[in-house]
């Protein structure tokens, strides 16, 4: 036990009852009933748990404040470690992309923290990392999409039983509000004149993705049955040929219906009929990406 704990106790009258009021050695407060109306009968009691405290004998209410002793019953969980055992436990239904997308992100979060165990990290650790991400030019939508996995991630350690915490999450965690976010801003005339005009490989798919505004996937999928009398019809298409095998779907699995203006229709015409897909690579495989 730290040498410079000090076990002293107080008593207060709350209501009709007194109330005892001490510090553990890890700096936690606890407060809670004597279950006595007398203040002779309450301060004998706080004498007592003041001599449990000076011998280090902790209640079972006490070491729920303490997770620390869990050393005394089995070995605590390491940060890492927990991270691994939740991405394993919560991995079904994901797909295997999603999955790697959500590992990396987790895994480089959880790094971060200046602490081994998962019973270390409080309100205060989640709350520095956010300043931290904040002052490294990471954007209000990254933040809140960060701290939805860590509240996750605990949330689901502490369900689970496989750590004795408390969601640390739970409590009130400041988002610094930014502005200039990337995707708050619409481009400007100039800028998407310059977008349009561009000579590169992939110019007709930037022309297409400018006058549409859909997503880079969205495009990259589409094949040119897709388009019915001007409308483009997004869809799940569960047989297409993807990196794993399970086929593509929209965002949220979400079908939608897009009119393509003028300027899309005449992308979408003068592409060459060269394969299934409106946007494919030199040799008309499906593209993979904008590179």
């Amino acid at each position: 036990m730290d040498v410079f704990y000090d076990p002293r106790c107080g008593i207060y009258l709350n209501g009709k009852s007194y109330y005892i009021s001490y510090y553990l050695p890890n700096g936690n407060r606890v407060c809670r009933t004597l279950g006595s109306k007398n203040r002779k009968v309450a301060k004998r009691l706080m004498h007592q748990k003041e001599g449990c405290l000076l011998n280090g004998e902790f209640d079972e209410r006490d070491i729920k404040k303490m997770p620390e002793l869990r050393t005394l019953n089995g070995p605590r969980l390491r940060i890492n470690e927990a991270a691994q055992e939740y991405l394993y436990a919560t991995s079904a239904g994901r797909k295997p992309k999603t999955q790697i997308n959500d590992s990396y992100s987790l895994l480089s979060l959880v790094s971060r923290f200046q602490k081994e165990f998962v019973d270390e990290i409080r309100l205060y650790d989640i709350q520095i990392l956010i300043t931290e991400l904040h002052e490294e030019g990471k954007a209000q939508a990254s933040l809140k999409t960060y701290l939805g996995i860590l509240k996750k991630f605990f949330g689901w350690l502490e369900e689970s039983g496989l750590a004795e915490i408390r969601n640390p999450v739970k409590g009130k965690v400041i988002i610094p509000n930014s502005s200039g976010l990337v995707r708050d801003r619409l481009p400007s005339f100039e800028e998407v004149a310059v977008l349009i005009s561009d000579e590169c490989a992939i110019q007709p798919l930037v022309r297409f993705l400018a006058f549409t505004g859909c997503r880079v996937g969205e495009a990259l999928h589409m094949e040119w049955q897709d388009v019915i009398d001007g409308v483009w019809m997004i869809q799940r298409k569960p047989n297409c040929p993807t990196a794993f095998g399970l086929g593509w779907s929209p965002k949220w699995d979400k079908s939608r219906q897009v009119p393509l203006i003028k300027e899309a229709l005449e992308v979408f015409e003068s592409q060459p009929q060269i394969s299934r897909w409106v946007f494919p690579k030199t040799n008309g495989t499906r593209r993979g990406s904008l590179k």
